[in-house]
């Protein structure tokens, strides 16, 4: 029988993901993202860009690795590092592959809930929306999110009141906790 077209795309791509060149690097993990669930096994290898040099190929690896899917433990781990990156763009693809991820990264949402008060408004939506894919705040989070909307800088509670709505049905849960709050 022919070999399998879509494994031998993956094995290709993997094998890529150590090239040399990082336009290489990054194009090969955007390309195992686009093909999805199929390049789960890649998951190691994508895990392990999320520490490159380049800033393109840490954000093309970590969305992707949201997309893949493998490894989902190690995965959430190492995204919910990448959160400390100096860069809003990488960031953001952290944000937005653990929100793919959904529940598997219901762990990582007291890290996100931090991020809401970044200063990069790019950051901010898309830790929000990660939070609203994740699924329900649990009561460390909620606290944190009162103490966001009873902070006495204005910046804050704009964006913490933002985040919640952004967030949607997740925090509705926790709205008696928050309007308890700023009782």
């Amino acid at each position: 029988a022919p070999p399998d077209p879509i494994a031998l795309a993956v094995r290709t791509l993997r094998d890529a993901l150590t090239d040399d060149s990082a336009v290489v690097r990054s194009r090969a993990a955007r390309a195992l993202g686009l093909l999805g669930l199929p390049a789960a096994e890649t998951a190691p290898g994508l895990i392990a860009l999320l520490k490159d040099a380049d800033e393109t190929v840490r954000c093309e690896a970590a969305e992707s690795l949201g997309q893949v899917g493998g490894m989902k433990e190690a995965a959430v781990d190492a995204l919910v590092e990448l959160l400390q990156d100096a860069s809003a763009s990488t960031k953001a693809s952290a944000a937005r592959a653990l929100g793919s991820l959904k529940k598997a990264a219901a762990r990582a949402v007291p890290a996100l809930v931090l991020l809401l008060q970044d200063r990069e408004e790019a950051v901010r939506t898309a830790v929000a929306e990660a939070i609203a894919q994740v699924g329900p705040l649990n009561g460390a989070v909620t606290d944190s999110l009162v103490e966001g909307l009873a902070s006495l800088d204005n910046v804050v509670r704009a964006q913490t009141a933002k985040a919640l709505g952004m967030i949607g049905a997740p925090a509705h849960e926790t709205a008696s906790a928050l309007v308890e709050a700023l009782e």
